[in-house]
């Protein structure tokens, strides 16, 4: 497997660190959380690249997220030393919630730019727990203890992907998570997140030229936000 090193960090101007809000807005922010990173010599010819998804998405949208970190299952949470650098896993989740744009004091109507999702399950006693429900009245169905993914430690910065026309697409980054209370950590109620990319994507097009081979979308958040306050667009 090749090792490549990276020669340039491009950390989008907005991000003024992981929980950080612009001058005048109050909060706790992880808005902003992408970069792009240059490598030293382009990827190799088999490696696999991916389309960014041509438009927003919105709330309901089914997300398969993928990540190099700690596994575990819904009812005993992450399995301590599980992340594997060269062990690739997926899972999807449904992208429940959104915080709109932080340079525009979250008003309605500005850009997505974080999703939020929730990590619901059936427990062994059979009960449903959907922590949003509980929370915020945003209720839905699991996708089923097989399917129902959470993020974890090793996870951040990876991708998140929409299907379209039989072909996987970029839509997103994953880059925190947080407890629900619920039970152990990293287990249903539990919650997690990222940036939307779509409005990164002029940013994004600026900042790629003139080598898109040579490019890697990151996101810098590190898992673990303790609680978030709700907003929606």
């Amino acid at each position: 497997r090749a090792i490549i090193t990276a020669t340039k960090v491009d950390i989008n101007p907005g991000y003024a660190g992981f929980g950080n809000c612009p001058v005048g807005v109050s909060g706790f922010c992880v808005n902003d959380d992408v970069a792009i990173i240059r490598l030293g010599t382009a990827a190799p010819t088999d490696a696999k690249t991916y389309k960014l998804y041509g438009a927003a998405v919105g709330e309901g949208t089914v997300f398969t997220m993928v990540g190099y970190g700690t596994t575990g299952d819904g009812w005993d949470g992450y399995v301590a030393g599980s992340a594997a650098f060269r062990t690739k896993r997926m899972g999807r989740n449904v992208y429940d919630l959104t915080d709109a744009d932080d340079e525009a004091n979250f008003a309605p109507g500005s850009a997505r730019e974080v999703w939020y999702a929730d990590f619901d399950g059936i427990g062994r006693d059979g009960t449903v727990i959907d922590s949003f429900c509980d929370f915020f009245g945003v209720c839905g169905t699991t996708l089923g203890n097989t399917v129902e993914s959470n993020i974890g430690g090793g996870d951040s910065g990876g991708p998140s992907f929409v299907m379209v026309d039989g072909e996987y697409q970029l839509v997103a980054n994953n880059t925190f998570g947080f407890a629900g209370g619920y039970g152990p950590r990293g287990g249903f109620g539990d919650g997690m997140g990222g940036i939307l990319l779509d409005p990164y994507r002029a940013w994004i097009d600026a900042t790629a030229v003139p080598e898109p081979g040579s490019l890697a979308l990151l996101g810098l958040g590190l898992t673990g936000l303790a609680a978030f306050r709700r907003r929606r667009s």
